[in-house]
């Protein structure tokens, strides 16, 4: 009786406390070198060539592909991170539309916003959206930011940012949210940042502890938003919205961080 009741009275922790595992599977995993958690509600760790995420380790077990990871922070959103064995990375993102809505996100959105991030002015010179996740009042919006023209650092350094940004729609137009979300930031060597194979899964971002099991799959890399393949601004959308200034004008770096 005394087992019982103590076993009832762990069980009810765990239910106040909140679910602190996160479980699944991760298919097909002969591929995989690495599976990892990335807590981006924690403040991120400045390096001399990164802005660390803070990682979270686990069990993986590369023959059923099951992972699980434990002692979480209940109800906390994580992000997944896969490396493969070529060194070729994975990374879950929360692209998630801040608002909800039924109405669908139109043709007419997507041109708005596409014409307003290819022609603000920028430090990095070569940007571009890798992905939208909409509705019909809010957009989630990955973009990738490269400087890779010579700044104060000097030689062959490359600064390759990955940010998400928020916009709304108000009034039949839409309109960027005050604050981005720096997903990661790298400061390195042309030629080193050239061979990167950098991929981001939305299907893999947002994840939390739960009872229930995710069942994951690999995203098909040749479809998959990142490093590579090279996503192009749609024709004409660049070129239309940086008419009046010079082809690559820009601010300096002291007012652009990085």
């Amino acid at each position: 009786m005394k087992t019982a009741t103590l076993a009832i009275v762990a069980l009810s922790g765990a239910i106040l406390g909140g679910e602190t595992t996160l479980h699944g599977t991760l298919t097909p995993p002969a591929q995989i070198r690495k599976v990892a958690l990335l807590d981006r509600a924690q403040r991120q760790e400045m390096a001399p060539r990164e802005v660390r995420v803070v990682e979270t380790t686990g069990d993986f077990d590369a023959t059923s592909g099951a992972f699980s990871f434990r002692n979480l922070k209940p109800d906390a959103p994580y992000d997944l991170f896969v490396e493969l064995n070529d060194g070729t990375k994975i990374e879950g993102v929360d692209l998630r539309p801040r608002m909800d809505d039924s109405a669908p996100f139109s043709d007419d959105g997507r041109t708005m916003i596409e014409k307003h991030f290819y022609g603000m002015k920028q430090f990095c010179n070569e940007n571009r959206i890798l992905a939208i996740e909409a509705n019909g009042k809010s957009a989630a919006v990955l973009v990738e930011l490269c400087r890779t023209t010579e700044f104060h650092a000097g030689g062959d350094n490359v600064i390759w940012r990955i940010e998400r940004w928020d916009y709304a729609e108000q009034f039949g137009t839409w309109q960027i949210e005050s604050s981005n979300t720096v997903l990661r930031r790298f400061r390195l060597r042309g030629d080193e940042w050239a061979r990167w194979r950098w991929y981001f899964a939305p299907a893999w971002g947002g994840l939390k502890a739960r009872g229930e099991a995710y069942a994951l799959k690999l995203p098909d890399l040749a479809t998959a938003p990142g490093r590579y393949p090279v996503v192009k601004p749609p024709e004409g959308v660049g070129e239309a919205a940086a008419k009046g200034r010079k082809k690559h004008e820009e601010i300096p770096e002291k007012d652009a961080g990085w």
